[in-house]
Protein backbone atom coordinates (compact mmCIF):
# COMPACT_ATOMS: atom_id res chain seq x y z
CA UNK A 1 0.00 0.00 0.00
CA UNK A 2 1.06 3.62 -0.62
CA UNK A 3 1.73 6.33 1.96
CA UNK A 4 -1.93 8.23 2.60
CA UNK A 5 -2.08 12.31 2.59
CA UNK A 6 -4.95 12.95 4.54
CA UNK A 7 -6.28 16.50 3.71
CA UNK A 8 -9.16 17.89 5.84
CA UNK A 9 -10.72 21.22 4.03
CA UNK A 10 -11.71 24.48 6.05
CA UNK A 11 -13.42 27.96 4.97
CA UNK A 12 -11.99 31.01 6.89
CA UNK A 13 -13.77 33.40 7.85
CA UNK A 14 -13.42 35.72 5.21
CA UNK A 15 -14.43 32.69 2.56
CA UNK A 16 -10.95 31.57 1.48
CA UNK A 17 -10.56 27.73 1.88
CA UNK A 18 -7.34 26.91 3.98
CA UNK A 19 -6.16 23.06 4.91
CA UNK A 20 -5.29 20.89 7.84
CA UNK A 21 -2.97 18.15 6.40
CA UNK A 22 -1.06 14.96 7.69
CA UNK A 23 0.95 11.70 5.71
CA UNK A 24 0.71 8.36 7.16
CA UNK A 25 2.04 4.96 6.49
CA UNK A 26 0.36 2.05 5.04
CA UNK A 27 -0.04 0.99 8.67
CA UNK A 28 -1.94 4.28 9.44
CA UNK A 29 1.35 5.74 11.49
CA UNK A 30 1.51 9.49 11.46
CA UNK A 31 5.10 10.30 9.80
CA UNK A 32 5.62 13.83 11.03
CA UNK A 33 3.69 16.33 12.57
CA UNK A 34 0.29 17.75 11.01
CA UNK A 35 0.11 21.11 9.81
CA UNK A 36 -2.12 23.64 8.33
CA UNK A 37 -2.10 26.48 6.00
CA UNK A 38 -2.77 27.81 2.27
CA UNK A 39 -3.03 24.88 0.50
CA UNK A 40 -1.05 25.71 -1.99
CA UNK A 41 1.94 24.93 0.38
CA UNK A 42 0.62 21.03 -0.30
CA UNK A 43 2.59 21.23 -3.74
CA UNK A 44 5.80 19.27 -2.35
CA UNK A 45 3.42 16.74 -0.47
CA UNK A 46 1.16 14.49 -3.24
CA UNK A 47 4.41 12.81 -4.38
CA UNK A 48 3.00 8.97 -4.90
CA UNK A 49 0.46 9.14 -2.27
CA UNK A 50 -2.58 8.13 -1.83
CA UNK A 51 -4.93 11.43 -1.25
CA UNK A 52 -7.94 11.18 1.15
CA UNK A 53 -9.85 14.53 1.18
CA UNK A 54 -12.34 15.40 4.48
CA UNK A 55 -14.88 17.71 3.82
CA UNK A 56 -16.53 20.19 5.58
CA UNK A 57 -19.27 18.00 7.04
CA UNK A 58 -22.26 20.94 7.61
CA UNK A 59 -21.96 20.99 3.63
CA UNK A 60 -23.64 17.71 3.74
CA UNK A 61 -27.21 15.97 4.24
CA UNK A 62 -26.79 12.61 5.40
CA UNK A 63 -30.53 11.13 5.52
CA UNK A 64 -32.04 7.36 5.15
CA UNK A 65 -35.34 6.55 3.34
CA UNK A 66 -37.48 3.77 2.43
CA UNK A 67 -36.86 2.09 -1.23
CA UNK A 68 -39.92 -0.23 -2.67
CA UNK A 69 -36.36 -2.36 -4.53
CA UNK A 70 -33.21 -3.45 -3.50
CA UNK A 71 -31.98 -3.37 -6.94
CA UNK A 72 -29.13 -0.65 -6.56
CA UNK A 73 -29.19 0.77 -10.06
CA UNK A 74 -32.93 1.30 -9.50
CA UNK A 75 -32.23 2.66 -6.20
CA UNK A 76 -29.66 5.22 -7.52
CA UNK A 77 -32.56 6.72 -9.96
CA UNK A 78 -34.96 6.97 -7.71
CA UNK A 79 -33.36 8.32 -4.98
CA UNK A 80 -33.48 11.89 -5.96
CA UNK A 81 -37.23 11.65 -5.92
CA UNK A 82 -37.72 9.69 -2.46
CA UNK A 83 -35.67 12.20 -1.21
CA UNK A 84 -36.94 15.19 -2.71
CA UNK A 85 -39.50 16.65 0.39
CA UNK A 86 -36.51 16.62 2.36
CA UNK A 87 -34.17 18.89 0.15
CA UNK A 88 -33.55 22.25 0.34
CA UNK A 89 -32.49 22.80 -3.46
CA UNK A 90 -33.76 21.37 -6.73
CA UNK A 91 -32.20 17.75 -7.35
CA UNK A 92 -30.41 18.30 -10.57
CA UNK A 93 -28.09 20.41 -8.25
CA UNK A 94 -27.50 17.74 -5.94
CA UNK A 95 -25.13 14.66 -5.71
CA UNK A 96 -26.58 11.60 -4.38
CA UNK A 97 -24.63 8.51 -3.03
CA UNK A 98 -26.77 5.61 -1.66
CA UNK A 99 -25.12 4.03 1.34
CA UNK A 100 -26.71 0.21 1.34
CA UNK A 101 -27.22 -2.07 3.79
CA UNK A 102 -27.13 -5.82 4.39
CA UNK A 103 -29.01 -7.85 1.10
CA UNK A 104 -32.90 -7.54 1.24
CA UNK A 105 -32.76 -3.89 3.17
CA UNK A 106 -34.92 -1.75 1.89
CA UNK A 107 -34.05 0.76 3.77
CA UNK A 108 -31.05 3.05 2.39
CA UNK A 109 -28.74 5.76 3.98
CA UNK A 110 -27.56 8.45 1.96
CA UNK A 111 -25.02 10.93 1.51
CA UNK A 112 -26.43 14.52 -0.46
CA UNK A 113 -23.93 17.40 -1.13
CA UNK A 114 -24.20 19.95 -3.94
CA UNK A 115 -22.53 19.48 -7.28
CA UNK A 116 -20.95 23.65 -6.44
CA UNK A 117 -19.65 22.26 -3.50
CA UNK A 118 -17.22 19.22 -4.78
CA UNK A 119 -16.18 21.26 -7.97
CA UNK A 120 -15.36 23.98 -5.79
CA UNK A 121 -12.98 21.14 -3.28
CA UNK A 122 -11.82 19.44 -6.06
CA UNK A 123 -10.72 22.53 -8.38
CA UNK A 124 -9.16 23.95 -5.34
CA UNK A 125 -6.81 21.05 -4.97
CA UNK A 126 -6.48 20.98 -8.36
CA UNK A 127 -4.83 24.58 -9.09
CA UNK A 128 -2.01 22.87 -6.75
CA UNK A 129 -1.99 19.89 -9.01
CA UNK A 130 -3.75 17.96 -6.15
CA UNK A 131 -6.27 14.77 -7.36
CA UNK A 132 -7.78 13.53 -4.66
CA UNK A 133 -8.59 9.73 -4.80
CA UNK A 134 -11.44 9.73 -1.99
CA UNK A 135 -13.79 12.25 -0.42
CA UNK A 136 -15.60 11.54 3.22
CA UNK A 137 -17.95 14.04 5.17
CA UNK A 138 -15.58 14.89 8.01
CA UNK A 139 -18.29 13.78 10.41
CA UNK A 140 -18.07 10.04 9.33
CA UNK A 141 -14.27 10.07 10.36
CA UNK A 142 -14.93 10.12 13.85
CA UNK A 143 -14.83 7.02 15.38
CA UNK A 144 -17.65 4.94 16.77
CA UNK A 145 -18.68 3.65 19.72
CA UNK A 146 -21.31 0.97 21.22
CA UNK A 147 -24.48 2.72 22.50
CA UNK A 148 -22.98 6.02 22.35
CA UNK A 149 -22.28 9.07 20.43
CA UNK A 150 -18.81 10.39 19.35
CA UNK A 151 -18.47 14.14 19.99
CA UNK A 152 -15.54 16.22 18.96
CA UNK A 153 -14.91 19.69 20.28
CA UNK A 154 -11.82 22.35 18.44
CA UNK A 155 -12.24 25.96 19.06
CA UNK A 156 -15.74 26.27 18.35
CA UNK A 157 -16.48 23.69 15.98
CA UNK A 158 -18.03 19.97 17.18
CA UNK A 159 -18.45 17.30 15.33
CA UNK A 160 -21.23 14.49 16.16
CA UNK A 161 -21.41 11.04 15.03
CA UNK A 162 -24.63 9.44 15.82
CA UNK A 163 -24.12 5.85 13.86
CA UNK A 164 -22.04 4.39 10.56
CA UNK A 165 -23.97 6.37 8.58
CA UNK A 166 -25.24 9.97 10.23
CA UNK A 167 -23.44 12.72 11.23
CA UNK A 168 -23.50 16.50 11.98
CA UNK A 169 -21.93 19.92 12.38
CA UNK A 170 -22.42 22.30 14.72
CA UNK A 171 -21.25 25.31 17.03
CA UNK A 172 -20.95 25.41 20.70
CA UNK A 173 -22.98 28.22 21.05
CA UNK A 174 -26.11 25.82 19.24
CA UNK A 175 -24.91 22.59 20.76
CA UNK A 176 -27.75 21.76 23.46
CA UNK A 177 -30.24 23.00 20.74
CA UNK A 178 -29.00 21.02 18.10
CA UNK A 179 -28.45 17.68 19.83
CA UNK A 180 -31.94 17.79 21.31
CA UNK A 181 -33.29 17.90 17.69
CA UNK A 182 -31.25 15.03 16.45
CA UNK A 183 -32.36 13.37 19.80
CA UNK A 184 -36.16 13.64 18.69
CA UNK A 185 -35.55 12.28 15.70
CA UNK A 186 -37.87 8.64 16.46
CA UNK A 187 -35.72 6.77 13.60
CA UNK A 188 -32.89 7.18 16.06
CA UNK A 189 -31.81 5.16 18.76
CA UNK A 190 -31.12 6.76 22.25
CA UNK A 191 -27.74 6.91 23.19
CA UNK A 192 -26.63 5.59 26.17
CA UNK A 193 -23.93 8.04 26.54
CA UNK A 194 -22.11 10.81 24.82
CA UNK A 195 -17.97 10.35 24.25
CA UNK A 196 -16.63 13.84 24.06
CA UNK A 197 -13.15 14.58 23.35
CA UNK A 198 -11.86 17.87 23.53
CA UNK A 199 -8.72 18.77 21.14
CA UNK A 200 -6.50 21.72 23.00
CA UNK A 201 -8.93 24.01 25.61
CA UNK A 202 -12.15 25.32 25.74
CA UNK A 203 -14.50 27.41 28.14
CA UNK A 204 -17.82 26.02 27.43
CA UNK A 205 -19.19 23.93 30.48
CA UNK A 206 -19.74 20.10 27.91
CA UNK A 207 -21.06 18.61 31.41
CA UNK A 208 -24.51 20.92 30.63
CA UNK A 209 -25.11 18.27 27.69
CA UNK A 210 -26.50 15.97 31.09
CA UNK A 211 -29.06 18.41 30.85
CA UNK A 212 -30.59 15.83 28.17
CA UNK A 213 -30.40 13.20 30.41
CA UNK A 214 -27.66 11.40 29.30
CA UNK A 215 -24.55 10.14 30.72
CA UNK A 216 -21.38 12.44 29.22
CA UNK A 217 -18.08 11.14 29.06
CA UNK A 218 -15.06 14.03 28.30
CA UNK A 219 -12.12 13.31 27.68
CA UNK A 220 -8.96 14.95 26.37
CA UNK A 221 -7.85 14.15 23.10
CA UNK A 222 -3.92 12.53 23.53
CA UNK A 223 -3.02 13.36 19.85
CA UNK A 224 -3.97 15.21 16.57
CA UNK A 225 -7.60 15.35 15.40
CA UNK A 226 -6.85 14.63 12.30
CA UNK A 227 -4.19 11.55 13.71
CA UNK A 228 -7.37 10.22 15.36
CA UNK A 229 -9.44 10.49 12.03
CA UNK A 230 -6.50 8.41 9.88
CA UNK A 231 -7.11 5.26 12.95
CA UNK A 232 -10.84 5.42 12.38
CA UNK A 233 -10.39 5.81 8.57
CA UNK A 234 -7.71 2.73 8.80
CA UNK A 235 -10.01 0.62 10.81
CA UNK A 236 -13.48 1.11 9.66
CA UNK A 237 -14.52 0.94 5.86
CA UNK A 238 -15.13 4.42 4.71
CA UNK A 239 -17.79 6.48 2.26
CA UNK A 240 -15.93 7.40 -0.95
CA UNK A 241 -18.58 10.40 -2.11
CA UNK A 242 -16.22 10.62 -5.82
CA UNK A 243 -18.90 8.28 -7.55
CA UNK A 244 -20.61 8.52 -10.69
CA UNK A 245 -20.15 11.39 -12.87
CA UNK A 246 -16.38 12.44 -10.12
CA UNK A 247 -15.43 8.94 -10.10
CA UNK A 248 -15.31 7.39 -13.60
CA UNK A 249 -12.20 9.73 -14.87
CA UNK A 250 -10.46 9.47 -12.27
CA UNK A 251 -10.27 5.80 -12.07
CA UNK A 252 -9.16 6.00 -15.36
CA UNK A 253 -6.65 7.87 -14.79
CA UNK A 254 -4.64 6.44 -12.05
CA UNK A 255 -5.11 3.16 -14.21
CA UNK A 256 -4.10 4.31 -17.59
CA UNK A 257 -1.18 6.60 -16.28
CA UNK A 258 0.92 4.39 -14.60
CA UNK A 259 0.45 1.21 -16.25
CA UNK A 260 -0.22 0.51 -20.25
CA UNK A 261 -1.23 -2.94 -18.94
CA UNK A 262 -4.09 -1.57 -16.94
CA UNK A 263 -4.87 0.45 -19.70
CA UNK A 264 -5.46 -2.58 -22.08
CA UNK A 265 -7.18 -4.63 -19.07
CA UNK A 266 -9.75 -1.98 -18.63
CA UNK A 267 -10.26 -1.87 -22.22
CA UNK A 268 -11.58 -5.73 -21.86
CA UNK A 269 -13.53 -4.87 -19.10
CA UNK A 270 -15.07 -2.07 -20.95
CA UNK A 271 -15.88 -4.44 -23.27
CA UNK A 272 -17.54 -6.57 -21.16
CA UNK A 273 -19.52 -4.11 -19.39
CA UNK A 274 -21.03 -3.15 -22.82
CA UNK A 275 -22.00 -6.85 -23.36
CA UNK A 276 -23.43 -6.71 -19.87
CA UNK A 277 -25.40 -3.71 -21.12
CA UNK A 278 -26.84 -5.46 -24.17
CA UNK A 279 -27.70 -7.99 -21.79
CA UNK A 280 -29.43 -6.00 -18.94
CA UNK A 281 -31.61 -4.10 -22.03
CA UNK A 282 -32.51 -7.60 -23.60
CA UNK A 283 -33.62 -8.31 -19.73
CA UNK A 284 -35.72 -4.97 -19.47
CA UNK A 285 -37.52 -5.54 -22.61
CA UNK A 286 -38.26 -9.16 -21.23
CA UNK A 287 -39.18 -7.33 -17.54
CA UNK A 288 -41.80 -4.52 -19.58
CA UNK A 289 -43.23 -6.81 -21.42
CA UNK A 290 -44.11 -8.84 -18.12
CA UNK A 291 -45.44 -5.61 -16.70
CA UNK A 292 -47.32 -4.76 -19.35
CA UNK A 293 -49.11 -7.89 -19.13
CA UNK A 294 -49.46 -7.66 -15.57
CA UNK A 295 -50.69 -4.19 -15.58
CA UNK A 296 -53.47 -5.55 -18.21
CA UNK A 297 -54.43 -8.09 -15.87
CA UNK A 298 -54.44 -5.44 -12.59
CA UNK A 299 -56.92 -3.32 -14.84
CA UNK A 300 -59.45 -6.33 -15.78
CA UNK A 301 -59.50 -6.95 -12.37
CA UNK A 302 -60.02 -3.27 -11.71
CA UNK A 303 -62.69 -2.51 -14.16
CA UNK A 304 -64.11 -5.45 -14.64
CA UNK A 305 -67.13 -3.94 -16.95
CA UNK A 306 -64.52 -3.32 -19.70
CA UNK A 307 -64.66 -5.18 -22.32
CA UNK A 308 -61.99 -3.64 -25.36
CA UNK A 309 -58.41 -3.12 -23.88
CA UNK A 310 -56.25 -1.36 -26.13
CA UNK A 311 -53.50 0.51 -24.24
CA UNK A 312 -53.80 -0.57 -20.35
CA UNK A 313 -52.00 1.78 -19.05
CA UNK A 314 -53.25 4.50 -20.59
CA UNK A 315 -57.04 3.41 -20.04
CA UNK A 316 -56.02 2.72 -16.11
CA UNK A 317 -54.63 6.30 -15.95
CA UNK A 318 -57.71 7.62 -17.61
CA UNK A 319 -59.70 5.92 -15.26
CA UNK A 320 -58.11 7.03 -11.93
CA UNK A 321 -58.16 10.58 -13.34
CA UNK A 322 -62.15 10.18 -13.71
CA UNK A 323 -61.98 8.84 -9.45
CA UNK A 324 -59.73 11.80 -8.18
CA UNK A 325 -62.26 14.60 -10.17
CA UNK A 326 -65.22 12.85 -8.61
CA UNK A 327 -63.68 13.21 -5.26
CA UNK A 328 -65.21 16.08 -4.33
CA UNK A 329 -67.17 15.17 -1.27
CA UNK A 330 -64.75 14.08 -0.03
CA UNK A 331 -62.50 17.26 0.23
CA UNK A 332 -65.94 18.61 1.93
CA UNK A 333 -65.52 16.28 4.33
CA UNK A 334 -61.70 16.75 5.13
CA UNK A 335 -62.43 20.63 5.29
CA UNK A 336 -65.05 20.42 7.63
CA UNK A 337 -63.26 18.09 9.81
CA UNK A 338 -60.07 20.75 9.83
CA UNK A 339 -62.21 23.75 10.30
CA UNK A 340 -63.80 22.23 13.55
CA UNK A 341 -60.61 21.21 14.93
CA UNK A 342 -59.04 24.30 13.94
CA UNK A 343 -61.96 26.57 15.60
CA UNK A 344 -61.26 24.14 18.68
CA UNK A 345 -57.44 24.05 18.97
CA UNK A 346 -57.36 28.15 18.81
CA UNK A 347 -58.80 27.81 22.28
CA UNK A 348 -55.87 25.67 23.96
CA UNK A 349 -52.77 27.98 23.94
CA UNK A 350 -50.50 25.13 25.40
CA UNK A 351 -51.30 22.64 22.80
CA UNK A 352 -49.37 22.94 19.61
CA UNK A 353 -50.57 20.71 16.06
CA UNK A 354 -47.40 19.17 14.73
CA UNK A 355 -48.80 17.31 11.82
CA UNK A 356 -52.54 16.16 10.69
CA UNK A 357 -52.97 13.99 7.95
CA UNK A 358 -56.82 12.84 6.24
CA UNK A 359 -57.15 9.53 5.23
CA UNK A 360 -60.49 7.39 4.67
CA UNK A 361 -62.49 9.88 5.92
CA UNK A 362 -60.33 10.49 9.03
CA UNK A 363 -58.31 13.38 10.13
CA UNK A 364 -55.39 12.50 12.42
CA UNK A 365 -53.99 15.66 14.49
CA UNK A 366 -50.31 14.91 15.87
CA UNK A 367 -49.96 17.37 18.89
CA UNK A 368 -47.91 18.10 21.80
CA UNK A 369 -48.73 19.41 25.25
CA UNK A 370 -47.29 20.08 28.65
CA UNK A 371 -49.47 17.55 29.86
CA UNK A 372 -52.03 14.27 29.48
CA UNK A 373 -55.15 16.09 31.15
CA UNK A 374 -54.97 19.20 28.14
CA UNK A 375 -55.04 16.63 25.64
CA UNK A 376 -58.03 15.33 27.51
CA UNK A 377 -59.43 18.54 27.86
CA UNK A 378 -59.30 19.02 24.39
CA UNK A 379 -60.85 16.05 23.18
CA UNK A 380 -63.70 16.72 25.36
CA UNK A 381 -64.66 20.31 23.74
CA UNK A 382 -64.18 18.83 20.49
CA UNK A 383 -66.99 15.88 21.53
CA UNK A 384 -69.34 18.45 22.97
CA UNK A 385 -69.49 19.97 18.97
CA UNK A 386 -72.00 16.79 18.72
CA UNK A 387 -70.93 16.72 15.46
CA UNK A 388 -67.65 14.62 15.35
CA UNK A 389 -66.74 10.90 16.68
CA UNK A 390 -63.31 11.36 18.75
CA UNK A 391 -60.49 9.04 19.88
CA UNK A 392 -57.01 9.90 21.50
CA UNK A 393 -55.25 6.93 19.65
CA UNK A 394 -52.01 7.46 21.29
CA UNK A 395 -50.35 9.67 24.03
CA UNK A 396 -46.49 9.38 25.18
CA UNK A 397 -44.18 11.68 27.28
CA UNK A 398 -40.96 12.82 26.55
CA UNK A 399 -38.94 15.39 28.14
CA UNK A 400 -41.77 16.66 30.30
CA UNK A 401 -44.16 16.70 26.80
CA UNK A 402 -46.95 14.87 25.89
CA UNK A 403 -46.73 13.76 22.28
CA UNK A 404 -50.59 12.34 21.05
CA UNK A 405 -52.14 11.90 18.55
CA UNK A 406 -56.29 12.13 18.16
CA UNK A 407 -58.45 11.12 15.31
CA UNK A 408 -61.56 12.85 14.48
CA UNK A 409 -64.40 11.62 11.88
CA UNK A 410 -67.86 12.78 11.00
CA UNK A 411 -70.49 10.77 13.69
CA UNK A 412 -72.42 11.37 16.69
CA UNK A 413 -70.16 12.40 19.71
CA UNK A 414 -68.27 9.85 22.36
Amino acid sequence: MREQLLIRLRTTDSGDTNAEWMVFDEAGNGIGKPANGPLSALTNHTDDRRVTLLAPGSSFLLTHTEMPTTDRKQIMQALPFALEESLADDPEDLHFVPIYGSKGQTQVAAAVVSHDDINHWLDSLRSVDIEPTCLIPDVLALPLHDAAWTLHVHESEVLIRATANFGFATNLDSLIETIELALNDTDLEIPSRFVVTVFGETDYDLHALEKTGIEVRIETASEPQIAEFAHTLKDQPALNILVGKYGVSRELSQMIKPWRTAAALFMVWLGLQAGLMIWEHNQLQTQHALMDEEITHIYKDSFPGSSRIVNARVQMERKLKELRQSGGAQDNGFLELLAIGGRTLNGFKQIELNGAQYRNNELTLELSADNLQRLDQFKQALDKTGKLSVELQSASSRDNVVIGRIVIQEGEGS
